[in-house]
């Protein structure tokens, strides 16, 4: 007997898929090159370094937040997903304009606490896509093609500072495509209505084909 894939490559998985690596690419360049620009903007080290203390408090905040609302029937976790990604993506291109360090705290604030949602809502849309049976596999492809990009986001924006001088077009790259990601799943509803349609198609054609053959017979 021929086994089934491990993993079904329906659209929704794919699409999901897709969205993971462009986030990881957008989330992972404020994590590492945040620091370097509060240095180049005067930040002393020791209040730069506290700006990681509300990091780990908001994203794990936001990770618990998240399950939260998932949990709730009333809450549409694809929605919370891609709104929290806006969020995550939309800061990071304003945290060009942060010069000070109560900006920085605002932004690391706001960032992390999308992330932490985002996170946790994409995990969960990640395991819906697919059978029970294939979320161990599914999930494990996931983050290995979300690891590929988190390998390659930090060294580009590097590249881009080295170049430029300063982080800004760093930032810039990240948050575009921050917000490109989170507009991405919107490709799931547009394959739905179709498969809705083509559904609705068949189940006519199938109802044409019953009713020829009771229609000659009474005849």
């Amino acid at each position: 007997m021929q086994s089934s894939p491990r993993v079904p490559w329906n659209t929704t998985f794919l699409v999901l898929v897709i969205t993971a690596g462009a986030f990881t690419f957008s989330r992972q360049v404020p994590y590492v090159h945040l620091i370097k620009h509060c240095d180049d903007l005067g930040i002393s080290a020791d209040k730069s370094s506290t700006i990681y203390l509300f990091v780990g408090i908001f994203a794990s905040l936001g990770r618990f937040g998240g399950g939260a609302l998932c949990d709730m029937k009333f809450v549409n976790t694809r929605l919370l997903f891609q709104a929290s990604t806006f969020v995550m993506g939309a800061s990071t291109l304003l945290l060009t304009l942060a010069k000070h360090y109560g900006g920085l705290v605002a932004y690391a604030i706001i960032f992390c606490s999308a992330d932490g949602l985002m996170m946790t809502s994409s995990v969960i849309e990640c395991l819906k896509s697919v059978e029970e049976s294939k979320n161990a596999s599914a999930f494990g492809l996931q983050m290995m093609f979300s690891g590929l990009f988190a390998l390659i986001s930090p060294p580009l924006s590097g590249l881009m500072a080295d170049k430029y001088g300063n982080y800004i077009a760093a930032f810039l790259m990240a948050g575009g495509v921050g917000v490109f990601a989170s507009l991405i799943p919107f490709i799931i509803l547009c394959v739905k209505r179709e498969s809705k349609e083509d559904e609705e198609e068949n189940l006519d054609v199938d109802i044409e084909e019953e009713a020829v053959p009771r229609l000659e017979s009474s005849v």
